[in-house]
């Protein structure tokens, strides 16, 4: 008879570097996370924001209390590399050095990343990043869940979440290509009543997919130069992730140095402050 023909070999997955959370500084509203309570993704006083204004708020009551914050997530297969950051901050009245009374849990699926307590509490903001990438291929649950007994308020404060997937068996572009990949990037604005001026924040996350590492980036502002820096309609404040620089291009891009380089297959986060007055006679 005839030989079977072997099936050839399955290519691998390629790996698309992606930020798989959105939303994941609260700036744009609750969509699409899915939260317990209303009062959870919030920007009122009483704590504050790592990056913007918005961030999400679990427990921190003083009572009995379950809060819960959780989105679906997609990890391409094919990615080698999987990290789920975020920045927490915990405050406490608990004043016992080794009871953990109320909980902070974070879970991706069934999967339990990481539990903190009144004992983790701390002064600012810590940035967390956990290796999830055995969960490759998978759409799964991003949940928090903070948890709080009858007394004495713990609160978890939570933002800037983000889910960061690279290598595999991309191919790089060439080092004259640098321009970073898989751009994206979430934006909150809000104007006064004449349309002409604006504020609010933004978050830019990226890639790098260069063999050469990345120590510094170039942020597009506007397209226009109007005849000086000092009269550009858009300005740059607050930024996180990076360092920012002189104005370039005619004064329409912003350098922002990275706090260390970016390597090959690695993302990051650059968040920043804008305002924009219009010029007169633009659309």
């Amino acid at each position: 008879g005839t030989p079977a023909a072997a099936r050839p070999a399955a290519a691998p997955a390629a790996c698309t570097p992606a930020q798989a959370v959105v939303n994941g500084g609260f700036e744009s509203g609750t969509s699409p996370w899915t939260q317990s309570a209303s009062s959870v993704i919030t920007s009122r006083s009483g704590q504050s924001a790592h990056g913007g204004s918005a961030y999400a708020w679990l427990a921190g009551t003083g009572g009995t209390r379950t809060d819960t914050l959780t989105q679906s997530v997609t990890i391409p297969s094919g990615c080698s590399t999987a990290t789920l950051s975020y920045w927490l901050h915990i405050d406490t009245a608990e004043t016992t050095t080794s009871t953990a009374y109320d909980k902070l849990t974070v879970k991706l699926g069934g999967s339990t990343l990481a539990t903190y307590s009144n004992l983790n509490k701390n002064t600012g903001y810590v940035q967390k990043t956990v290796d999830v990438s055995s969960f490759a291929g998978q759409t799964v649950n991003l949940s928090f869940t903070g948890a709080e007994d009858s007394s004495l308020q713990t609160s978890f404060v939570l933002d800037d979440i983000a889910l960061d997937t690279s290598g595999g068996t991309t191919t790089p572009p060439g080092d004259s290509t640098r321009t970073p990949a898989a751009p994206a990037y979430t934006v909150s604005l809000s104007s006064d009543g004449a349309g002409t001026t604006w504020n609010g924040h933004e978050s830019v996350t990226f890639t790098n997919a260069s063999a050469t590492a990345l120590s510094e980036v170039y942020l597009r502002l506007w397209d226009n130069y109007h005849g000086s820096c000092d009269a550009m309609p858009i300005k740059v404040s607050n930024v996180t992730g990076g360092t920012a620089g002189a104005l370039s291009v005619a004064c329409t891009a912003l350098k922002i140095d990275l706090p260390a380089p970016l390597g090959q297959g690695q993302s990051a986060t650059i968040g920043f402050d804008l305002g924009i007055t219009v010029p007169s006679g633009a659309d």
